[in-house]
């Protein structure tokens, strides 16, 4: 076999290997996506967590941000971030719908609350945002990130919120003794770090600082006090109810309206 014939089969065994791996993105129809009018199903009985495709989660608050504007309601607080504020709602029956209104998602991380942050929140028009992300950073579940890029997402909402004329609550995370899912990855060190860089983030940017974490934590300051998680990761009834009030303090520390100064 001459060298030319064989560059030529190395050639073609390479297009085959590329063919292989990626023919799916140009040909299986669940890869074939593409920019839509209405992205969300305008049928009220469809799921808003099951739309395919929204990584995102526009579909999810959309009918319910609907609602809020037709009515003319205007929030004093909107809790918005991961399934720790997500959650919060199904535990506490009652404490959301007008005042308080509950724009978290299970499974996102920080990244994934920037593309939703203008309808979720600024287009509902609140006195003020707490913003509560990162579990899901810590174990990598919305790709790689690093401890910088998560500080960014969370300083970036801060911006847009502060941008805006909303004042801003930064909650810290809560303890985590364990992840169910990443049995060798210790949770302390890294939420540590990132717990003290929010309270000096939330210091430095005027923001009202909700310490989630020091509500919830053991003697040992590393693990949550027994009865207060449910899994190791998310918080129970119990841990909502200590939650409570350290967000009713955080309100009454927020800054007053314009129209409030006097």
């Amino acid at each position: 076999m001459t060298r030319r014939w064989r560059i030529a089969l190395l050639l073609a065994a390479i297009a085959a290997v590329w063919a292989a791996n990626h023919w799916r993105y140009w040909w299986a129809p669940a890869y074939q996506k593409q920019m839509v009018d209405q992205p969300c199903p305008d049928d009220p009985a469809a799921d808003p967590l099951a739309v395919p495709g929204d990584v995102f989660g526009i579909c999810v608050h959309r009918a319910d941000n609907r609602r809020l504007a037709a009515a003319g309601l205007r929030p004093e607080l909107v809790f918005y971030g991961d399934s720790i504020v997500g959650d919060w709602d199904e535990l506490q029956p009652g404490l959301f719908g007008r005042d308080w209104v509950n724009r978290g998602i299970g499974g996102h991380s920080s990244a994934a609350l920037l593309p939703r942050f203008r309808q979720d929140v600024i287009a509902l028009r609140p006195r003020a945002v707490l913003i509560e992300a990162g579990i899901n950073d810590v174990i990598g579940r919305g790709g790689l990130i690093g401890p910088a890029e998560y500080l960014a997402n969370i300083e970036s909402l801060i911006d847009l919120a502060q941008a805006n004329g909303i004042a801003v609550i930064v909650a810290t995370m809560p303890p985590v003794e364990r992840f169910p899912t990443r049995p060798r990855l210790a949770p302390y060190p890294r939420i540590e770090q990132l717990n003290t860089a929010l309270r000096e983030m939330a210091a430095r940017r005027g923001a009202v600082l909700a310490d989630f974490h020091a509500a919830l934590v053991g003697p040992d300051g590393k693990t949550p006090r027994p009865g207060l998680s449910l899994d190791g990761v998310h918080p129970s009834a119990q841990a909502y109810a200590l939650l409570e009030p350290v967000v009713r303090r955080a309100q009454a520390a927020l800054p007053a309206r314009p129209a409030e100064q006097s």
